[in-house]
């Protein structure tokens, strides 16, 4: 399991089309739009991954991930792991 807040980016000018000869260009201005949480749910060994997008980064809406995860994905388990690392000092 893990957690990450993103910026949300949006073009101030559409990119230009690739034609022959000339690559794709990007303008390398940008419009800020907003942030967004993502809390990221792996399952190396069987090949599977959640990714679940909130507005906050709360406890609350850990635990509703973490639930809804259990509920959908793992609802007829007996025992699920959760392994976590903590980059808080």
């Amino acid at each position: 399991m893990d957690e990450m807040s993103r910026q949300l980016l949006g073009h101030v000018r559409e990119p230009t089309e690739a034609e022959p000869g000339t690559p794709r260009r990007y303008d390398h201005h940008y419009q800020r739009n907003g942030t967004v949480n993502l809390f990221t749910f792996f399952e190396p060994l069987a090949n599977h991954r959640v990714v679940l997008t909130r507005d906050r980064r709360t406890k609350i809406d850990w635990a509703g991930c973490v639930r809804e995860v259990l509920d959908t994905y793992y609802s007829d388990v007996e025992k699920v792991v959760l392994v976590m690392a903590s980059m808080q000092g």
